[in-house]
């Protein structure tokens, strides 16, 4: 890639690792065997890939330099946005919570706790360092974000299953940011840095996985939702030489992108007085199939065979042997049956937006656009919707329906064609209609074939007789449930 590389530690270099190399030269001084493990106890730091303005880059070259090859790169740019202070008067009432960094950098991302507050109390609190968990596209959907062409694909704008704080705001004061840390479900990371400067350190999967999560007493656990069993700092020299890890920095400024690949982890600090403003989520779309498949998905279900055979677990099968999972958190087996193309539904996306600006993008995602199910189990209250979205359409026998159904499982009331390819799904693995070692390529396959059966790709549902059959089949497997039968087998 080109990419410029520096050791840190050698022996006479950086004057910021001055002591280290010191105490490190001292001791091989004093026992002359150590020489020859010198190479191998330190730290290479590299800087991360760069590309110019975001905007700019195509999608195609996105996903042919960086997501299939699992790279980080920073995307820069020149615009800049409101100032910290200038945001907490645009969003004053937005809720959010501000995270108390750790003493010894312990904790998740390196927080000891969190409180809810909102975004002007958290501006007017100058004790506060880091703030996340702000839900832009309802709470501050003015604030000017564009989407550029790598992100436009993003399955989360059409997903039922999307995240409660998709895409969130972050805010940090000089001394504040995260330590290294991953995400649920491994998926890829995008930040936009909108105003001040921050220094951001991604480890791959590839670098951490082998070396962390491996042994007796690994300092990484719950592979694969990595999390670590102990302070790991990403910004001290010493810690980083004493773990001999790979990573890639950046100094990221207003108008820079940054992208963290599949399973990356990831840290963050901010540089100077300035205090930051930046917008970030999550995303999955068809360039990270693959990586995440075999990085997470795969994973997942091993840490479910000891209940489960792998087919019950990529159904679903193992929340209550086959009950409705949980759409609110994003249950990993719905984001995995979504990310292998069992429930894609291209027929739902609908005319290119108006703009990309994060907002617009977002509420105009189909004829029903996941983000205006506003009364869901995912927000009761969401105001960047009003005026955004389509009225609610709703036929009286799918409410009628659904009284007594587990299909509607984001609860806004509206059986979307995903939400029936999550129960044919369930369906294969009641009815044993597929081997229960069946891959998640067989199972997407299947599903889309069967769902392509009782709802034609296009239609704006399914038939009265279509949806009656797919409550029956939904009622016999709750009844199954509670009976005791499991979807296991001793023979694979």
């Amino acid at each position: 890639s080109g990419a410029r590389k520096r050791r840190v530690g050698d022996c006479g270099r950086q004057a910021s690792t001055a002591s280290t190399a010191r105490r490190r030269c001292d001791a091989a001084a004093m026992h002359p065997w150590r020489w020859a493990a010198l190479p191998m106890a330190v730290a290479l730091v590299e800087e991360m890939p760069e590309e110019g303005d975001a905007t700019k880059l195509s999608a195609k070259n996105f996903r042919k330099r960086y997501a299939r090859k699992g790279l980080p790169v920073v995307m820069r740019g020149n615009d800049d946005g409101p100032t910290f202070d200038e945001l907490g008067e645009m969003c004053p009432e937005g809720p959010m919570e501000a995270y108390e960094l750790h003493a010894e950098g312990k904790g998740w991302a390196g927080f000891s706790d969190a409180k809810p507050c909102t975004l002007h109390e958290f501006v007017m609190d100058e004790s506060a360092k880091y703030g996340m968990g702000l839900d832009l596209k309802c709470f501050c959907p003015d604030l000017e974000v564009e989407l550029p062409p790598f992100l436009r694909d993003d399955r989360h704008r059409f997903s039922e299953f999307q995240r409660k704080y998709w895409p969130s705001l972050a805010l940090g004061r000089k001394h504040g940011g995260t330590q290294m840390h991953g995400s649920d479900q491994m998926l890829p990371w995008w930040f936009k840095i909108i105003a001040g400067k921050v220094d951001i350190r991604i480890m791959r999967v590839e670098e951490w996985r082998p070396k962390f999560a491996t042994g007796q007493n690994p300092l990484i656990i719950n592979d694969p939702n990595p999390d670590f069993n102990g302070p790991f700092d990403a910004f001290d020299d010493d810690e980083l030489n004493e773990a001999n890890v790979t990573l890639y920095k950046t100094i990221a400024k207003a108008g820079d992108w940054v992208y963290a690949p599949v399973g990356a982890l990831r840290a963050t600090r901010v540089i100077g007085e300035e205090p930051i403003v930046a917008a970030f989520g999550f995303f999955f779309d068809h360039a990270h199939k693959k990586r995440l498949l075999r990085d997470f998905c795969d994973k997942y279900v091993e840490t479910m065979t000891h209940r489960l055979a792998p087919l019950g677990a990529r159904t679903c099968g193992y929340r209550g042997h086959g009950r409705a999972p949980d759409a609110e958190v994003t249950d990993p087996c719905l984001l995995c049956l979504d990310i292998a193309g069992a429930l894609d539904d291209a027929s739902a996306r609908g005319a290119r937006p108006p703009s990309w600006h994060l907002a617009d993008a977002i509420f105009s995602a189909g004829a029903h656009p996941p983000a205006c199910a506003v009364e869901s189990r995912f927000s009761r209250e969401c105001p960047g919707a009003l005026g955004r979205c389509p009225a609610p359409r709703e036929r009286p026998s799918e409410r009628k329906r659904l009284d007594y159904g587990d299909i509607d499982l984001n609860g806004d009331r509206h059986i979307s064609r995903q939400e029936v390819g999550v129960a044919v799904a369930q369906a294969a693995a009641f009815h044993r209609a597929l081997p229960l070692n069946a891959t998640y390529d067989d199972l997407a396959a299947w599903v889309q074939r069967e769902l392509g059966a009782v709802w034609p790709a296009g239609k704006p549902s399914m038939t009265d007789r279509a949806l009656d059959e797919a409550l029956r089949l939904g009622t016999e497997r709750w009844a199954a449930a509670d009976s005791g039968r499991e979807f296991v087998s001793e023979e694979l």
